[in-house]
């Protein structure tokens, strides 16, 4: 049985295609690539582990979200709130930030293949991880995984806009290809946990864990208030 999901929902309750293509001045998401073309001359992300969240599109999407975003952030919550939550029946922990990526042409959005708790990541276990793109995903444009954990049967999670992927990367290997569409994929991607998984007084993580940063934010911990915000079902009832 698959691990991964693919479920849709209705892009007007949320238009993040909308709020990228103004943040860009793009007419097409899928077109950003335009905007820095270097970045589409070769495999540019896997010099340095760090660049791939250090490039131009990162900086104009975390800068405005550090102005605040308010009306990304409230969509993003919105989202978790009426798409995620009703996954589960109890509270849960969800990241705050979500983290951003362009997989242009002829490069990769992730440059390692890898699973979440592995000892580069360092997430630790119960993580549910959500992908939503904001363009057409497919083929080498798309991020690939095994079904469930060792299984080493690699596929492209395709989706269309209004669409979004639940699956195993805390366990399950995944990864990007060099992108030879000759279109861009942005997306979004976050963990959840639910509250019975987390147990930071159990977790035994290399203090590399705890300094966890993307692009134009500064170090979290994985901790309530830092790199989790906490939702409680029953506030929302």
């Amino acid at each position: 049985m698959s691990h991964i999901v693919i479920r849709n929902y209705d892009t007007e309750k949320y238009n993040f295609a909308y709020m990228l293509q103004n943040l860009y001045n793009v007419k097409n998401l899928n077109q950003v690539h335009i905007l820095d073309p270097e970045l589409c001359a070769g495999e540019w992300a896997a010099v340095r582990f760090d660049n791939e969240v250090k490039t131009y599109f990162h900086q104009v999407f975390y800068g405005k979200l550090r102005e605040p975003w308010k009306e990304f952030v409230d969509a993003y919550n919105s989202f978790v709130e009426n798409e995620i939550a009703p996954l589960f029946d109890e509270d849960f922990v969800y990241q705050t930030t979500p983290s951003f990526r362009v997989q242009v042409p002829n490069n990769k959005a992730v440059s390692l293949w890898h699973c979440d708790s592995d000892e580069r990541h360092l997430h630790p276990l119960g993580e549910i991880n959500f992908i939503v793109p904001m363009t057409k995903a497919f083929d080498t444009n798309a991020t690939w995984a095994e079904s469930a954990p060792g299984k080493k049967d690699f596929k492209p999670m395709e989706m269309e806009y209004g669409q979004f992927a639940q699956f195993n990367g805390n366990q399950c290997l995944h990864g990007n290809k060099i992108n030879q569409t000759g279109i861009s994929r942005v997306s979004f991607d976050f963990r959840i946990m639910p509250m019975s998984k987390y147990t930071p007084e159990l977790w035994n993580l290399d203090e590399r864990a705890n300094s966890r940063s993307a692009a134009g934010t500064t170090p979290t911990k994985f901790l309530i208030g830092d790199y989790y915000s906490l939702y409680k079902k029953v506030q929302h009832v």
